[in-house]
């Protein structure tokens, strides 16, 4: 089956539209899309870099067995609490390096499904096929090239290129890559800090992004949020 690429799309949005946590961390439409195309009454899936269990929790009525991983001990207490609240009793939570830890110690026949929100890396790409039934499907969102440029960039975006060179040197047939890009809009700099956090500020103005930031907010008032989103197969 050819991939298939989404035609890159680009939407912008006030600050205060739309709540801070799904600009910074909402799953996008074509992740939700994919995650649940893949899920079924049988499915077995791992959500490696789970955090709270937010990708967990949206699988969790559709599948046989979610497992949540994550090197948080916070998140995944967290999580855990989150599931008993709910009533998942299909949903466990762990506390695991799954860039250093091996994934076959959670998924020892390999997984239908596997998830990953803002959590990508080469190695873990490649963690990906052996965790992987044949057939099983991979749908993960990481950052993307446009992440926050208006700052200088993210060490952690990537680009679309190099998505698919990595799943194809782990014989992962990619499915569907699309990226999206928000553009948040300000009033002021003052919105800017709320948005983003006096933590992520405090690590900006160590680094330089801030003074680089506030000189461009200075003149277009905008951010971006930048997301590649997709689905393959082992």
């Amino acid at each position: 089956m050819p991939a298939a690429s989404a035609t890159p799309r680009a939407r912008e949005v006030a600050f205060g539209e739309m709540p801070t946590r799904d600009l910074h961390g909402g799953l996008t439409a074509d992740f939700q899309r994919l995650a649940l195309e893949a899920a079924g009454p049988q499915v077995e899936a791992l959500d490696i870099g789970c955090g709270e269990g937010r990708v967990a929790f949206l699988l969790a009525p559709r599948v046989k067995r979610v497992t949540g991983l994550d090197r948080d001990v916070r998140s995944i207490e967290a999580g855990k609490q989150h599931a008993r609240a709910l009533g998942h009793r299909n949903v466990e939570f762990h506390v695991a390096d799954v860039e250093k830890e091996p994934l076959a110690r959670w998924a020892p026949g390999g997984v239908e499904l596997l998830v990953a929100h803002l959590f990508l890396s080469k190695a873990m790409v490649h963690r990906a096929h052996d965790a992987l039934r044949a057939g099983g499907r991979f749908v993960f969102t990481c950052f993307g090239p446009r992440q926050w440029q208006e700052a200088g960039g993210s060490s952690f975006a990537h680009r679309e290129e190099e998505v698919r060179g990595w799943l194809d040197e782990a014989h992962l047939k990619t499915q569907f890559l699309g990226v999206e890009d928000t553009r948040v809009r300000f009033r002021q700099l003052t919105d800017v800090r709320e948005y983003l956090g006096e933590e992520r500020v405090a690590e900006w103005l160590k680094d330089g992004r801030w003074e680089r930031l506030v000189d461009t907010v200075a003149k277009d008032k905008a951010l971006t949020e930048s997301r590649i989103t997709c689905a393959a197969t082992r």
